[in-house]
């Protein structure tokens, strides 16, 4: 089976797993596996370098279904395991997939756990090009635009070469992800945003000592969005996560005295809201008044005044302001009217591939490449939020591997009482 081999946290990504897993999910006796492991960072694609594990499907009593590897060979099994490049069966033990044939109890039910882990994002992965577009900073390909290239959003991550940094956090066995970013662009206050996955995300990162919050949602790539069918067709208007309502509804029950609104450029907060399915209750709708006038009909929004005014009308001075957005130019005009004192901003990455499409619709063209290389904050959160689901998945299973570990090993200790 291959298997790639790197340099991070988790050092394997095992792609062949679900084949395996139909190959030997009837085995409960050691067999012989045979595990090729390829080195992704070498450039000279050197042989694969190749080794043999045992492995047997065992079921704990709580229901928990995975495989245990060991040594092919006795002498090895007994041995140091800095001994044979036990490193590779040590790796490979953390990825394998757990199934639980039970259901998974409640929060309520069980003992609250967490575990705490960061991960390196090095910026070859949130800078990285394509075939077709080039990386974040690099000089773009002038044959995107016949009218020549004209930059339309450029990052400036400030310090500049910096890797970011994952904070993980897992209770339950669910996980939530946030990554700290900071922005500094010419003419402008400078930015400290989160980026997230999840509403829960933000729930997690908010602090009760930072006073009372004044949360502040954008609703459409945020809360809501359409996804694309096929082309030209999209869904109604639907909830960006299923459990919108739950996430939703802890914030409300971790800060009870704290007011929750939502602040649109668009229109129709409430029949959106509706439509998704989304019953939580918010303080206020703001979204811009109708103006002929203006291109869209609507008048122009600038969500930092519109903050001021809110706070200033209902006597929230010394509120933390919790502002979570998809849009990086929005976060920018907030930082700009707010500064970063009381303010906690928070980058929603969760319907990115949606906002992709979005973008892709209103510049007329179907090409990612013509958009990563007009909008550097496009490209910038489509390969951060790959980079997130792929760290969060990590944690997820290396978390269920632990629980299941842990679940035989107590198991094997009382049966042999």
């Amino acid at each position: 089976y291959n298997v790639k081999w790197g340099s991070g946290k988790c050092k394997v990504e095992w792609g062949d797993q679900q084949r395996f897993k139909s190959k030997f999910s009837q085995s409960d006796h050691w067999q012989k596996v045979e595990f090729r492991f390829s080195d992704v960072s070498d450039l000279n694609q050197r042989e694969a370098y190749t080794r043999c594990f045992e492995v047997k499907k065992v079921t704990t009593p709580n229901g928990l279904t995975s495989f245990l590897i060991r040594e092919a060979s006795l002498i090895k099994r007994l041995a140091p395991d800095f001994l044979f490049k036990s490193k590779y069966r040590i790796e490979l033990d953390k990825v394998f997939d757990v199934d639980d044939s039970k259901s998974v109890q409640s929060d309520s039910e069980s003992p609250t756990k967490t575990t705490v882990s960061t991960y390196t994002i090095p910026k070859v992965q949130w800078a990285s090009g394509g075939e077709e577009y080039a990386e974040i900073g690099k000089e773009k390909l002038k044959s995107h635009n016949k009218y020549g290239y004209t930059k339309y959003h450029t990052l400036d991550i400030y310090p500049e070469d910096q890797d970011l940094t994952a904070n993980c956090q897992v209770s339950n066995g669910r996980s939530t992800i946030q990554v700290p970013i900071r922005l500094k662009q010419s003419d402008h206050k400078p930015l400290k945003l989160e980026a997230v996955l999840s509403i829960a995300d933000v729930k997690e990162a908010v602090s009760s000592q930072q006073g009372t919050p004044l949360f502040v949602f954008d609703i459409d790539q945020t809360l809501v969005h359409k996804m694309l069918i096929e082309q030209g067709k999209m869904t109604e208007t639907q909830a960006v996560e299923l459990e919108i309502n739950d996430h939703l509804n802890q914030i409300k029950a971790e800060f009870p005295d704290a007011h929750m609104i939502i602040v649109s450029h668009g229109r129709g907060i409430k029949q959106k809201l509706r439509k998704a399915g989304i019953t939580t209750t918010f303080n206020a709708f703001i979204e811009p008044e109708k103006d002929s006038a203006c291109p869209n009909g609507n008048s122009p929004l600038n969500k930092g005044e519109v903050i001021k005014q809110y706070i200033a009308d209902n006597n929230l001075e010394g509120h933390n302001v919790v502002f979570i957005d998809d849009d990086i130019e929005v976060h920018q005009g907030v930082a700009d009217e707010l500064g970063d004192d009381g303010v906690q901003q928070f980058l929603f990455l969760g319907a990115t591939e949606d906002r992709t499409t979005k973008m892709l619709a209103q510049m007329f063209s179907a090409k990612k490449s013509e958009l990563f290389d007009d909008d550097e904050h496009a490209l910038f959160c489509h390969n951060l939020y790959n980079t997130m689901n792929r760290i969060q998945k990590e944690v997820e299973v290396i978390e269920r591997r632990i629980a299941f570990k842990k679940a035989y090993k107590e198991f094997r200790t009382t049966s042999q009482i």
